[in-house]
């Protein structure tokens, strides 16, 4: 009984030594992930692995050859002994840095830049010039007694002379026009460009009144006319003087063409511009140096009601033998008081 009761005790000691050690060396068993999860850890562990597991191949650009971007397949099945999963495919496009397109893309936010076009040149057309003869004073129509002030600009011409006159209306109708002033005036070789005026002129008259004109010219070397202007006046034998505003000091006859040292060849010469015409007619006409005309034309103008420019453009027929420097002259001349009212010139070259 006794040996009995001590194979007992033996048993049960070397049953808790057993359990003590097994705790010393006991390792807990991995509990199992459900089936069904599979799939997921296999797709979280791809993903995870992909920037490690997969270097992009160094890429070649041909200029204006548009590189499609790569893409990967992978496909994973895993056997399991539960009920097999669904195979997971998977189209993991590759995220390294886009490749530089040849195409050119546009900022839609940009401003618009305009393509230059070709603008066709526009030639601006020249202003009118002032008159190489300008009178300020008197104005026109003014009631003037002596000694009549005058106030006027002269563009000078290098050795030519200028003259200033005064002239009343005939007696009779169709007579000559009377002369009450003239004074000449000879301009040295290298002169100012303007010459400024403003003698005090006397003058008497046989009426209380006349109708007169003061009419200053310009005039170059051998005695050409190369500008010419007036104003018209009532002129007073007694009394004081009424003096009106300044007139128009522009160029009352302009010459487009030809320009001043123009050849002209082949018997014709074209001429055109504009002018204020007070009459009907202007008088077109190619002077040389001794004085004589060698083409002329003269130029029907109806004058505008406002007075502004009308444009003309005609052709003056001439006669040289040779090459010859001469004047072209245009002119307007007054009906109440005969002469020229009006004059412009420029020099040209004509040849046969």
């Amino acid at each position: 009984m006794m040996r009995k009761a001590s194979f007992v005790l033996s048993t049960i000691f070397l049953i808790l030594l057993g359990v003590g050690c097994s705790n010393l060396t006991y390792t807990p068993v991995p509990t199992p992930y459900p089936v069904d999860y599979v799939p997921t850890i296999i797709a979280l562990t791809v993903q995870a692995g992909e920037a490690a597991l997969i270097t992009p191949s160094p890429v070649v650009i041909q200029q204006n050859t548009p590189t499609p971007s790569p893409t990967l397949t992978v496909e994973i099945q895993l056997a399991t002994n539960g009920p097999s999963p669904t195979p997971l495919a998977m189209n993991s496009t590759s995220t390294e840095s886009p490749v530089p397109s040849a195409t050119i893309s546009q900022d839609p936010n940009a401003s618009p830049t305009r393509r230059p076009t070709r603008t066709p040149t526009i030639t601006p057309t020249p202003p009118v010039p002032n008159a190489g003869v300008q009178i300020s004073e008197p104005g026109p129509m003014s009631k003037v007694a002596s000694p009549l002030e005058l106030v006027a600009n002269l563009h000078s011409f290098p050795s030519g002379s200028y003259h200033v006159e005064i002239w009343l209306e005939p007696l009779q109708p169709g007579g000559e026009p009377r002369q009450l002033f003239k004074e000449v005036k000879k301009i040295i070789s290298n002169p100012i460009d303007w010459i400024y005026l403003d003698p005090q002129i006397p003058f008497e008259l046989r009426r209380v009144s006349e109708f007169g004109q003061v009419r200053l010219g310009i005039y170059d070397q051998v005695g050409r006319a190369v500008s010419v202007n007036s104003v018209d006046l009532i002129l007073l034998s007694m009394g004081l003087s009424d003096i009106t505003p300044t007139g128009d000091l522009s160029e009352p006859i302009v010459i487009r063409e030809p320009t001043r040292n123009h050849l002209i060849q082949g018997g014709t010469a074209v001429v055109s511009g504009l002018a204020k015409p007070s009459e009907q007619f202007i008088l077109a006409e190619l002077v040389t140096s001794d004085g004589t005309v060698v083409g002329y034309n003269q130029v029907f103008l109806t004058p505008n009601p406002d007075g502004s420019y009308v444009p003309f453009t005609f052709e003056v027929p001439y006669n040289v033998t040779t090459g010859t420097w001469v004047r072209l002259q245009l002119s307007e001349s007054g009906v109440r008081i005969p002469g020229v009212e009006h004059l412009s010139s420029v020099e040209v070259y004509l040849s046969p």
